[in-house]
């Protein structure tokens, strides 16, 4: 690793590791490595070196697939291949073309940049745990796999592993001549070669060409691998060396018994995605003031507080689990709960007996389950409750679980089930697997048991239920089935917050669990009114609940269109030809189409299909909305399919598939998987209201372009489901809910979001729209509507139309952007992979009343920190309001993102650039409740000529002033911390505050520091860079006491200050200032100021740090250090005084020091913010 090349993708990352690593190998008793080369390399520094080759276990071996019709040439790799890929690229091309129609490419990793986007290349971008690495490889069905590697001192120490997955998942391979595959020359297994275009070309071409040279290749390799590369036969020479490093005396004589390879399947990069929910976690705690809304709620505003039976089924082998759940109960807040364990075990504990809260049944075999679920009916039925939650032992609630599900309660008194999100604990009690969870869809979970254990029933539900029945690991989901049948989606409610830690189960369950959920389906789709068969879904743990079309109803599909014959006829053929179900007609909406050969075709169309193709005429400008009302006006069908002509259908399947889920009960739109062509990619798997996240986005495809073939987030891209909308390029609706709803708007919605606009219009109306993945097709995307066009004129109209648009649907629907029932609002509107929120999120749930909500967005820094943060947090902490902090380097909230965070009040600092006004106008238009307040802790716009920041405010913000005056136009009031700044701002706003800068107590009241320390007085100055006017002050006073004092600078020290100061500190995060001020341990402290109006504005925050510290101080004679009559030694901007005035000090230190006691005194008595944040209180009340 030390030798890792500068260019490489993980240099950066690894860099600080390469010293770490030399330090560490002298001190190994042993040194394993994969190649000789590499042993070579690390002897230098240890020569206890044992080679042990890369070998695979054999639970590792996979079946390889079946082949396709076209030769599948793959690499699969990082994306730091760059140079190796580049070094071939002239190689593939030339197969590429030379071999068109025969071949095609799969890159898993780094893709030749000039094979990006074209036919017959398909990249696939995901990362996968290695445990399911072959797999994903296998899958991929190479029939060629290519390990191009180039010569250097980093790559000639690799291993062969490239050729060895390759030739386990049945792929030949071509490999680079490189030291890792030398051995394979001439072996009969691979084709070494040389890294020139021509010797790749030649072994790509034999091996395209002879079919029997690559099952040659692939049984030799596998032979050999099974025979020599095999992980349960290597081991023994690997544990020999481990045990000659022991005495002798404790060396075990060999290996007793092979333990199998337990593998970890994540659906993401486990690094990343444990990293992300670490962050959220830390930002997620509970606080006191959440408590005690919950708490308020419960005492003034429940009708009953209801109680909780919490059923935990505990087998002796888990019985040390239970304790983690009893531990967490006792922190919980709510006290209206019972906990009953069944068990095959004895009571390990006499309270269980004792107590009313506790109480344990012993059964004689959990595994008897016609006897486990009797027994909790029976509990059910015995024991007094409102609700009961079947839960594994090692479960662990949240303190304010139970308090947040009766709120919920109290809130919908119609739920007869409530669920929350939940995470697993692992074995080692780390949280990960986050799932948070949509509201309740009940085709999601005919699709997989997407809730678990985490959701409670209401306990007369569960009786007209029958109670539990005997599906082991799937009672809560056959309940919830039966409970959907009976009375509706409606009962089903989610508290979208993260209640619950489920303990990790071992894979050898699932099994059973999948089994049991699949009888239940299976019983379910027996009990409905339609027919509809269970099997397996595309991903692990998934089904397909497919419905089955009822009758022979006729489907218009409705093809709008203008020209564009290259797309349109190849939709329509594909339509015609292949699709199974055929009871439909076509009506083309054609918009003006100009080439004569689009009418040829209509012709054509007509004269071969007869009485089945209409050709409708939209004589007007462009509107998509017109023209789908206009097809619907003419369908003589039961249901319309909307369809772009930019598509091409991909399973024959597709037209029943969406007909059978749309004829199901209480379904209203249903949209289909859509896929770029070629490149097997995602383009429509959901649509979620707010992505992409930009300050007027309203909703885009969720997973686009994620391959096809992953799962997505909690295997959402590939399993039916409910969205708040789907595209409308492939889109099934009943004509009659079409018509309810008024069609599509042709006013508001020409071009875009007219789909998402029509969905919910019709999820309003009280339908379930729906995704269904396994009716595919091909879609070219924007093709119908032309979005690419030289002509600025037209880019701007269109632009134009798209910003209306948005605006239009913004005003229309905000009250459901801001909480997607189809998504959950911790997950992100920034990104398309349901990713966690760790950037621009609230802890608060927006449900909960009874606290002003006020988001933070402060400039970064101290005054960030002193006029926003700290405040902020203050109040919170004193229960006064729910605050929190934006950083702005995270960029402001989208509108749909401010809707969902859903603050009171908006505190702003020192907006002044044109991100922020925009968004400011944006907010108040949208969200005029909202409470806008800005804060400026100095002169904006008059930075002094000597600061370091005066060219940026020139170069930036020339109009400061007036950027001011327009910010507070849209502000509701003004902060600000000096009257001098009152004054500057008091014909731009009405209502100004002026509230003083404050320290924090619990930050600044213990620190120490010491005094008379060194040789010398110690006389310093503490401040940000940009004070070089101020401090040219001091450089004559400097140079005629500096043999007298230390002269101590932090933060900034004048070139010129160098030669007489002892000392110069850099500045440090605010997080670790005041510390390191403390430390400075002065005797005397300065604080210069220029006079001029900016200064005369300041605060007089330096003089309130240095009192924190009890320093003495003598200052510039200016406002900000007169304010309250502030008990320091003030002095007019004259050398010959400044001298004098540090001599007095620094050769009387007693009287110095008493000095700094009163000014200690004086910050105490006015200036700690937890004594004095009622002023900040009333301004953000109003």
């Amino acid at each position: 690793m030390p030798e890792m090349p500068e260019s490489h993708l993980m240099y950066k990352e690894c860099e600080s590791s390469f010293e770490q690593i030399k330090w560490l190998l002298p001190k190994c008793a042993l040194v394993t490595v994969t190649t000789e080369p590499l042993a070579e390399k690390v002897r230098p520094f240890n020569d206890k070196v044992f080679v042990f080759s890369n070998t695979l276990a054999r639970d590792r071996f996979v079946t390889p697939r079946p082949r396709n019709d076209k030769v599948t040439i793959g690499f699969a790799g990082t994306t730091s291949r760059g140079k190796e890929m580049a070094a071939i690229e002239p190689a593939l091309m030339r197969i590429y073309r030379e071999y068109a129609g025969l071949v095609k490419f799969v890159f898993w990793g780094e893709v030749p940049k000039s094979m990006v986007g074209m036919k017959d290349v398909r990249q696939v971008t995901s990362f996968v745990n290695y445990s399911k690495f072959l797999n994903d490889l296998a899958d991929l069905r190479l029939d060629i796999g290519i390990a191009p590697l180039a010569h250097g001192a980093f790559n000639d120490s690799k291993s062969d592993l490239k050729w060895l997955e390759y030739s386990v998942v049945g792929a030949a391979t071509v490999l680079s001549d490189t030291p890792a595959y030398a051995w394979l020359k001439d072996s009969g297994m691979a084709s070494v070669v040389e890294n020139t275009e021509q010797a790749w070309f030649e072994a790509l071409a034999a091996l395209v060409e002879d079919a029997d040279l690559r099952e040659r290749r692939i049984a030799l390799s596998q032979h050999y691998i099974k025979e020599r590369r095999v992980l349960e036969d290597a081991v023994p020479l690997l544990f020999d060396q481990w045990r000659q490093l022991l005495p002798k005396s404790l060396r075990p004589n060999g290996i007793s018994e092979m333990g199998k390879v337990t593998t970890y399947a994540f659906s993401e990069p486990e690094q990343y995605a444990l990293r992300d929910y670490r962050r959220w976690l830390g930002n997620h705690n509970l606080r006191e003031i959440h408590a005690e809304q919950l708490a308020e709620s419960m005492c003034t505003a429940w009708q009953s507080r209801p109680w909780f039976n919490l059923i935990v089924l505990a087998p002796q082998t888990r019985l040390t689990r239970l304790a983690e759940s009893l531990a967490a109960l006792e922190n919980q807040l709510y006290p209206n709960w019972r906990l009953i364990v069944l068990s095959d075990s004895a009571v390990p504990d006499p309270v269980f007996s004792s107590s009313d809260q506790l109480g344990w049944v012993q059964l004689d075999d959990l595994t008897d389950f016609e006897a486990v679920a009797a027994t909790i009916n029976g509990v059910i039925s015995e024991v007094a409750a409102d609700w009961t939650w079947l839960l594994p032992a090692g479960f662990r609630l949240q303190p304010q679980a139970l308090l947040r599900f009766g709120e919920a309660i109290h809130q919908h008194p119609d739920w007869k089930a409530v669920y929350c999100d939940s995470d697993v604990v692992s074995p080692m009690g780390e949280r990960f697997l986050p799932a948070f969870r949509p509201d309740f869809s009940p085709e999601y979970l005919r699709s997989m048991d997407y809730i678990g254990d985490a959701v409670a029933f209401s306990t007369t539900a569960l009786s007209m239920l029958g109670g539990f029945q005997p599906y082991p690991g799937a009672y809560n989901f056959d309940a919830l089935l039966r409970l959907f049948e009976l009375q509706g989606a409606h009962v089903v409610g989610h508290v979208d917050d993260m209640l619950l830690s489920l303990p990790w189960r071992h894979p050898d369950q699932q099994p059973l669990c999948l089994a049991s959920c699949q009888v239940a389906l299976e019983e379910h789709a027996k009990r409905g009114d339609q027919p509809a068969s269970v099997g397996p879904g595309l991903a692990d743990g998934t089904f397909h609940f497919e419905y089955q079309v009822q009758g022979d109803p006729l489907v218009s599909i409705i093809i709008p269109t203008r020209d564009k014959l290259e797309y349109l006829e190849p939709c329509i053929d594909s339509v015609l030809q292949r699709t199974g179900y055929q009871h439909f007609e076509l009506i083309i909406v054609d918009n003006r189409s100009e080439q004569p050969e689009t009418q040829e075709y209509y012709q054509a169309l007509q004269a071969s299909h007869p009485g089945r193709v209409q050709i409708v005429a939209y004589d007007q400008p462009f509107n998509f909305s017109a023209q789908c009302n206009l097809g619907a006006a003419h369908a003589r069908g039961d249901y319309l399919l909307l369809l772009n002509n930019d598509t091409e259908l991909a399973l024959e399947s597709w037209l029943e598939r969406m007909l059978a889920t749309a004829q199901q009960p209480g379904v209203g739109v249903v949209g289909a998987r859509l896929l770029y062509p070629e490149v097997g990619q995602i383009q429509h798997a959901g649509i979620v209201l707010g992505l992409p996240g930009g300050m007027h986005s309203v909703a885009d495809h969720v997973f686009e372009p994620q391959d096809m073939n992953l799962p997505g987030y909690m295997n959402r891209a590939v399993t039916m489901q409910n969205y708040s909308a789907v595209t409308g390029a492939c889109l099934m609706v009943a004509k009659s809910t079409y018509l309810d709803v008024g069609g599509m708007d042709e006013e508001k919605f020409q071009v875009c979001f007219n789909d998402v606009d029509l969905c919910l219009k019709v999820q309003a109306a009280g339908w379930r729209n729906v995704y269904n993945p396994f009716a595919v097709m091909y879609h070219h995307h924007a093709k119908s509507i032309g979005r690419t066009t030289s002509d600025p004129r037209v880019a701007l109209q269109a632009a134009v139309r798209e910003r209306g648009e948005m605006e239009n649907f913004l005003h229309a629907w905000m009250p459901v952007l801001k909480r997607d029932p189809g998504f959950n609002r911790h997950l992100s509107l920034r990104k398309r992979r349901m990713e966690l929120e760790t950037e621009r999120h609230v802890s608060w749930d927006p449900s909960l009343g009874g606290r002003q909500r006020v988001l933070g967005v402060p400039v970064p820094g101290g005054s960030g920190e002193y006029r926003l943060s700290q405040p902020l947090s203050v109040l919170q902490e004193h229960g006064l309001l729910d605050g929190e902090i934006l950083q702005p380097v995270h960029g402001l909230p989208s509108l749909v993102e401010m809707a969902r965070m859903a603050p009171d009040v908006l505190l702003l600092h020192t907006a002044v650039n044109d991100g922020v006004l925009d968004a400011l106008g944006q907010y108040r238009s949208y969200f005029p409740g909202i409470r806008t307040i800005l804060g400026i802790d100095d002169l904006v716009g008059g930075t002094p000529l000597k600061s370091d920041l005066y060219d940026h405010w020139r170069r930036h913000y020339p109009d400061a002033k007036q950027r001011l005056r327009r910010a507070l136009k849209m502000s509701d009031a003004l902060v600000v911390s000096t009257e001098p700044l009152r004054e500057f701002t008091r014909d731009m706003v009405d209502e100004i505050a002026v509230i003083p800068n404050r320290l924090r107590r619990s930050i600044w009241s213990e620190l120490q520091t010491q005094r008379r320390v060194g040789a010398k007085p110690r006389v310093g100055w503490v401040g940000a860079s940009q004070h070089r006017g101020d401090l040219e002050l001091l450089f004559e006073v400097i140079k005629q006491t500096h043999q007298e004092v230390d002269w101590v600078f932090m933060g900034m020290c004048l070139p010129q200050f160098r030669p007489y100061v002892a000392e110069a500190h850099q500045g440090v995060p605010f997080g670790e200032y005041p510390e390191k001020v403390a430390t400075l341990n002065l005797d005397l402290a300065v604080a210069p100021l220029e006079m001029n109006a900016f200064n005369e504005a300041k605060s007089n925050l330096r003089l309130l740090e240095y009192g924190a510290m009890g320093w003495p101080v003598v200052c510039t004679d200016i406002y900000p250090y007169q304010t309250n009559d502030a008990p320091v030694c003030r002095v007019p901007n004259d050398v010959s005084v400044w001298v004098e005035a540090i001599r007095n000090r620094v050769h009387d230190l007693d009287q110095a020091e008493r000095e700094g006691a009163m000014l200690r005194a004086w910050v105490e008595r006015d200036y700690w913010l937890e004594d004095h944040h009622e002023d900040w209180a009333k301004v953000l009340r109003g």
